[in-house]
């Protein structure tokens, strides 16, 4: 199948017929931490785009990118960064037009 609009093939997790095909969007998975390292993964579809983005305060408006954005090429995606483990992180994904 291909999101309407999309040029990405492949197929949806759900069937939707005659309703608009839609990528779904991604759920964060359990975080992990590892000497002084975090790893946030989130279910991703192939061929998506998606920018990990984080913040120190969950409510606060200034929400920094992670990295860059990436393009899926399987059901998850993970970005690792530097951890201190004195500091409070927030993590969000945004999927891409």
């Amino acid at each position: 199948r291909v999101p309407d609009g999309g040029a990405i093939a492949g197929p949806l997790p759900t069937a939707t017929p005659r309703a608009t095909n839609a990528v779904p969007p991604p759920a964060l998975l359990p975080v992990s931490t590892d000497t002084g390292r975090a790893t946030v993964s989130w279910s991703s579809f192939r061929g998506s785009r998606y920018q990990l983005e984080a913040s120190s305060r969950l409510a606060s408006p200034d929400w920094r990118p992670v990295g860059g954005p990436l393009t899926a090429e399987g059901r998850t995606l993970s970005v690792s960064e530097t951890a201190d483990a004195t500091v409070e992180r927030y993590y969000r994904v945004r999927l891409l037009p």
